[in-house]
């Protein structure tokens, strides 16, 4: 059996956070759950004294932001597989055992179809990356990567492989990045460092996962202001550009590149000097 870790970082949300435990207990595929609380002032660890036997908590007093919180746990953590939940989400009891399944050696990452469920509504208002055309299994990630790029996975979609969990999340926002709200990007970020870094992905048609929106959501908060919809947009659009530097680095490294501009420059030169000498 492979190991895997769930790894819930949560802030002042102790009333979705029982639900997103629960539901990570109900899997049918045992796995390692680790809350990584960072300065919640609103009980939570009171609240999960009755889970204290069946969960790692991490507590810190300093709330440090969502990386720091991610990053805490993954660390921590003791499998080599990790499905990053946010605290308001939950997943269906299957979820893992039919991910985890899809993983080989050649597979970066496996994510099922997900559930938009409405709080206020109280029902499902929309389903998620469903809309491949496709049925589970492995597929090639070079024939997807204008979805990849077109979308957003939500972690709490999605396993990963722990060291590419820490290598995207670990630098926090991305270098010469301008935009940041609330620590979107790297979640976008890991998927796409897994197109570079693998030929393939799983897929599970089924949803699996449930992510639900409230007033108190990331994104949902974002809609509500210009500025931060503007905010919200531009962090993705640089986890894009940042994807393609990486890519073209990948195959034109920067040092070939300026070797090659520098023997350009000196046959230029060499050329003037022989017009010059003729002329």
């Amino acid at each position: 059996m492979k190991n895997v870790s769930i790894i819930i970082p949560t802030f002042n949300r102790k009333l979705y956070l029982k639900r997103c435990i629960e539901s990570c207990l109900s899997q049918t595929y045992k796995s390692e759950i680790i809350v990584s609380d960072h300065g919640s002032t609103d009980g939570t660890n009171i609240s999960l004294h009755d889970f204290k036997d069946k969960i790692r908590y991490l507590r810190r007093e300093d709330n440090l932001g969502l990386h720091f919180s991610c990053l805490d746990g993954i660390i921590n953590a003791k499998g080599e597989y990790v499905h990053l939940l946010y605290d308001d989400d939950y997943i269906k009891s299957t979820f893992i055992e039919k991910c985890i399944n899809l993983f080989t050696e050649k597979v970066g990452f496996v994510f099922s179809s997900a559930e938009y469920y409405s709080e206020q509504d109280k029902k499902v208002n929309n389903i998620l990356y469903n809309d491949l055309g496709i049925d589970d299994g492995i597929y090639k990630i070079n024939k997807f990567e204008n979805y990849f790029l077109n979308s957003s996975l939500t972690p709490s979609a999605v396993i990963f492989r722990k060291k590419d969990l820490i290598d995207s999340i670990y630098q926090g926002r991305l270098p010469l990045s301008k935009y940041n709200y609330k620590g979107v990007g790297p979640d976008k970020f890991a998927s796409l460092l897994c197109l570079l870094r693998y030929k393939y992905f799983g897929y599970v048609k089924e949803s699996l996962s449930v992510c639900v929106s409230h007033s108190d959501s990331i994104t949902i908060d974002a809609q509500q202001n210009k500025q931060k919809r503007k905010q919200l947009k531009k962090s993705y659009e640089e986890v894009n550009d940042y994807y393609y530097i990486l890519k073209f680095s990948k195959y034109f490294p920067i040092y070939k590149i300026l070797k090659i501009k520098s023997l350009l420059f000196k046959f230029i030169i060499k050329v003037k000097r022989v017009f010059r000498k003729y002329a």
